[in-house]
């Protein structure tokens, strides 16, 4: 059987509603002719997969619908659809029925969001992800392509797919969605503050795990000795909880230790130990501060210094989001400067910061305990 093919002249989508589905749409008699001569697509009865090539030979995957809105022989683009081709209005275009295949069928499919209009705005990760399942399946997508998405009429975004995973191996770098086998994961993909995601999925970014430590990292090289129940407890609370991927970390809900307070007397290696330890850990060096640095005679003055310590990791952390380094490797405090017997009224403030304490260290003896 010959393929049936067509040319269509591009134009606007019949209203502007219509542009936030990333769909086409065609004549009813277009829509009944493509429909007839289409093969299976998985895709719903009122739908049919076009794919589309311009003059620039540029070819993309739409889903189509009927619209008496449309005249015969057009189609109706919206606009990144018609950047996406390089199509100026008029301008005649191929189109052919789409046959997808079912290796090209998306396991996972990660999509950065960027709100369409200035102003603040708040969405639900989970709400989107839903709608894109539910409105968005049988359509088919490629790395880098770029739609626009209406949650409700205040809440417009404009979407890029930033990576696809297939249920099974491929070559293809085209992928239909399936709401009911897609995993659809949505993050916010710039770096405007008005604009916030919430309950975004950790893995939406595709971040990769970190090695805790430096590749060249050997325990017996620190130069510490006499403190093993000490590094034993270090490691086991703020370390071990980060081995695994941080995905299966929020899944199971597991929270970590934020930071450590090494107590004693002057010294017994508290200002040592963060010292080494910063140098094995893959991240920044650590922020050492002096207990007489922070210390201020005005009220309040002392806990504002304490918060300018953590200022560069919090800035970090809302630009860069699970990217960034966690708290615990920007700063790194040891505990004599702010927690030996002269200094333990001030630190109400730090755990303000980091969080409370448990337990509260006696005065009389030193060790390590953590902030959770």
């Amino acid at each position: 059987m010959a393929e049936f093919a067509g040319t269509l002249l591009c134009a606007k989508t019949p209203n502007n509603t219509l542009a936030y589905t990333n769909r086409i749409y065609l004549h009813s008699t277009d829509f009944a002719a493509y429909k007839g001569a289409a093969p299976p697509q998985g895709t719903p009865a009122d739908e049919v997969l076009l794919s589309l090539t311009g003059d620039s030979g540029k070819e993309l995957v739409y889903s189509a619908q009927a619209n008496e809105g449309m005249k015969a022989g057009t189609v109706g683009l919206s606009g990144p659809q018609r950047t996406a081709l390089g199509l100026e209005l008029s301008a005649p275009m191929r189109a052919t029925p789409y046959k997808p295949t079912i290796d090209q069928q998306l396991s996972t499919i990660r999509l950065s969001c960027a709100p369409y209009r200035k102003g603040p705005l708040t969405i639900d990760a989970q709400q989107l992800a839903d709608h894109l399942a539910k409105k968005y399946t049988g359509q088919v997508f490629v790395v880098g392509q770029k739609l626009m998405c209406a949650l409700d009429p205040k809440q417009l975004l404009k979407l890029t797919v930033d990576g696809m995973e297939f249920t099974q191996s491929t070559g293809s770098h085209l992928g239909q969605l399936h709401g009911g086998l897609t995993k659809v994961l949505p993050f916010k993909g710039c770096s405007n503050p008005d604009f916030k995601v919430e309950k975004e999925p950790i893995e939406a970014r595709g971040v990769q795990q970190q090695s805790l430590f430096t590749s060249d990292f050997d325990f017996a090289k620190l130069g510490i000795g006499g403190l093993g129940n000490e590094f034993d407890t270090i490691f086991r609370r703020a370390f071990a909880s980060r081995i695994y991927p941080a995905h299966i970390i929020q899944q199971m809900g597991i929270s970590h230790v934020r930071g450590m307070l090494l107590y004693g007397p002057p010294g017994c290696g508290k200002t040592l130990i963060a010292r080494q330890i910063g140098k094995v850990l893959n991240a920044r060096e650590p922020k050492i501060v002096n207990g007489p640095e922070v210390l201020d005679k005005y009220v309040g003055a002392s806990e504002e210094k304490i918060r300018e310590l953590f200022a560069d990791a919090e800035a970090e952390q809302q630009s860069e989001g699970d990217r960034s380094m966690p708290v615990w490797k920007s700063t790194s405090v040891s505990g004599v400067q702010f927690f030996t017997k002269s200094f333990l009224g001030d630190d109400a403030a730090l755990m303000t910061e980091s969080s409370r304490l448990r337990p509260t260290p006696p005065r009389h003896r030193g060790g390590v305990a953590s902030m959770a």
